[in-house]
């Protein structure tokens, strides 16, 4: 059955009707019932609710000075400290004697690091002790910013400490504390203490820039931005913020355009857009390891021998403790047929990152290519580089052979010299193109080497070829 415009008008009025009704019976109660309603969800800890309902009562009636401590007590719940001190200001505006509310007001100017207001609420009470205690804190504080300025940073991160266990809630003390953590190298404290100041302190520009240059020299920039641009809105004036924005904008932009060149392996562009972002004067040491590895990858995947050499070099020498660097350079040695220097790398590599299995065969072969190097090098003997085509072999073949063909030589003494000569000249043809025998070689076994085919056959009759499983299953029990 099909509705008409009337019915289907008259359906949407009651649901829209529906959803607006308890909204319209919560305007129609009286500020001494929305009281009531915010105590009820007050004890059952539903804080927005109860909140939302002493705003109407505040507003219903502003000289109700219940009701404004009631919404305090919920702020201070939900930590919101300087709209709950307000509310308290209100109180004791509209009951100077409610005691309660005096103490409440002078706990929250202590905790926030207002000692002085603190201090004069604490004396209307009577309270000698709190009065004693913020007293001792100032003095505290005051040593604090002396060590501080002494450059004492220890002493004074000490004493910071012992005064943020009482006063945590001042966002200048945070501010201070995270200038000493900066100059102790503890950057991570210092985003924290930071990060805490630009909750404490609204509209906190000084705090957001800060931050922002600590995330971003911690090797963060994507967050950094984020917390520039929360500087950019609360003060678009801030030459200093405004400038730095603009700055890692660049840098986000070409840093992420460096890790998908990376990850697809376009290491040509990769060196153009690390050449880039170089142009923007970064100077922080985690970008400057960064763009040494990045250089070094994509050198040596790239096979540039002498770049990649110097990037490598110049990656370990910002890095020792980065494998992939010594990966890398293993593979220029490689290209300069050093094999007993591509072994001492791929040893240091096998050294920082044990469980790395590409490593470990990278060793493996690096070995063989050094013992395989004091044998015969079927590159060396037609005098190509490893990376030849099977054209440039082939070439160079017909050249050598033409070259020492024994037919070519009268002494008996010549001829045996060229017929060996020749005869390693055709077993480096037959090598080098055939494509699995050149991966065999490459991988630094050499496929004619009659003793090394009879363990290669060994190791094919018997699967285990040394492995025990029996031992191995003994070891797991």
């Amino acid at each position: 059955m099909e509705l008409g415009w009337c019915s289907t008008a008259l359906i949407v009025s009651v649901v829209f009707g529906l959803v607006l009704l308890p909204s319209s019976v919560a305007g129609a109660l009286t500020p001494t019932q929305h009281l009531s309603e915010g105590d009820a969800h007050l004890a059952k800890g539903e804080l927005g609710v109860a909140l939302d309902h002493y705003h109407a009562a505040c507003d219903g009636d502003p000289t109700n000075f219940m009701t404004f401590y009631k919404r305090s007590i919920v702020y201070l719940a939900m930590g919101k400290l300087r709209q709950g001190a307000r509310d308290l200001d209100k109180v004791i505006q509209l009951q100077p004697e409610m005691n309660q509310a005096i103490a409440k007001r002078a706990d929250i100017n202590l905790k926030m690091g207002q000692l002085d207001t603190a201090i004069a609420d604490y004396e209307k009470l009577g309270n000698a002790e709190k009065v004693a205690e913020v007293n001792q804190l100032r003095g505290l504080l005051k040593e604090g910013d002396s060590a501080h300025s002494r450059g004492e940073y220890q002493v004074a991160l000490s004493l910071y400490t012992k005064v943020i266990e009482t006063i945590g809630s001042d966002a200048d003390l945070r501010m201070k504390r995270a200038d000493v953590y900066m100059h102790l190298g503890q950057r991570g404290e210092a985003i924290a203490d930071v990060t805490r100041a630009t909750v404490l302190k609204s509209a906190n520009t000084e705090a957001y820039f800060l931050l922002a240059k600590l995330q971003f020299s911690s090797g963060d920039y994507s967050e950094a931005l984020v917390k520039i641009r929360e500087c950019v809105k609360l003060d678009d004036d801030h030459k200093e913020c405004f400038d730095f924005y603009k700055m890692l904008k660049k840098f986000k932009k070409t840093a992420d355009k460096i890790k998908t060149n990376v990850e697809q392996k376009r290491f040509a562009e990769a060196l153009l857009n690390v050449g880039k972002l170089e142009k923007l004067g970064v100077s922080e040491a985690e970008y400057i390891t960064w763009i040494a590895r990045v250089r070094c990858e994509a050198n040596s995947k790239l096979r540039h021998k002498k770049e990649g050499m110097e990037a490598c070099n110049a990656a370990i020498e910002a890095d020792e403790g980065h494998e992939w660097n010594y990966v890398h350079r293993a593979s220029m040695h490689e290209m300069n047929e050093d094999f007993e220097a591509m072994v001492k790398d791929f040893q240091k590599a096998a050294e920082i990152n044990k469980e790395n299995r590409e490593i470990q065969q990278g060793l493996q072969r690096a070995q063989k290519l050094l013992k395989q190097s004091n044998k015969r090098n079927y590159y060396k003997i037609l005098g190509v580089p490893r990376n030849a085509d099977k054209r440039t072999i082939t070439k160079a073949y017909r050249k050598m052979a033409q070259e020492w063909h024994p037919d070519r030589f009268d002494s008996e003494e010549e001829k045996a010299k060229a017929e060996k000569k020749f005869m390693d000249i055709a077993a480096a043809k037959e090598v080098l193109t055939d494509p699995e025998k050149r991966r065999m070689f490459d991988n630094g076994e050499d496929p004619l080497d009659a003793e090394e085919e009879r363990d290669r056959q060994s190791r094919r009759a018997n699967p285990f070829h040394g492995f025990n499983p029996f031992q191995q299953q003994h070891h797991q029990q």
